[in-house]
């Protein structure tokens, strides 16, 4: 299995004020995990790429402190420990975090010019990865 990593990615979000496309119940998007990794040898290293962040840490705080990530996103990851859950939605959770032994970032918004970047080479699972946010130099959008 050298060299193999498997990619998971999972859109939507938690209904939010204001009621933005594509929301879903913590069930659903804990039904849509299990049946994307139903199959999949375990021994394959895992990246998650989640547009809700998983509840409970850094990448899912917003101004006031609250919490606003999923349940299911994080159970999903303490259970199965992907070796990083890149995510978005919350803006103001930019950081870099872990959950068990999976690093967890949030690069904040693509308008700041702000980006998530790892390097992965021969990672055997359950080793820490390291993560880092970047800004690009030049920025041509928004």
């Amino acid at each position: 299995i050298k060299n193999e990593i498997a990619f998971l990615g999972i859109g939507g979000s938690l209904p939010c004020p204001g009621h933005t496309p594509n929301e879903a119940t913590e069930d659903e998007l804990g039904a849509w995990l299990d049946e994307a990794v139903a199959g999949l040898d375990p021994a394959i290293p895992l990246i998650m790429v989640s547009h809700q962040p998983p509840w409970g840490t850094l990448v899912d705080k917003i101004l006031n402190g609250a919490h606003t990530g999923s349940l299911a996103i994080r159970d999903f990851i303490l259970k199965k420990q992907p070796l990083i859950c890149f995510s978005g939605h919350v803006h103001e959770g930019r950081g870099v975090d872990s959950l068990g032994k999976t690093k967890l970032i949030n690069p904040g918004p693509l308008r700041e010019g702000r980006y998530a970047y790892a390097e992965i080479e021969n990672q055997p699972v359950g080793k820490p990865v390291d993560v880092k946010i970047k800004v690009l130099r030049v920025k041509t959008f928004f």
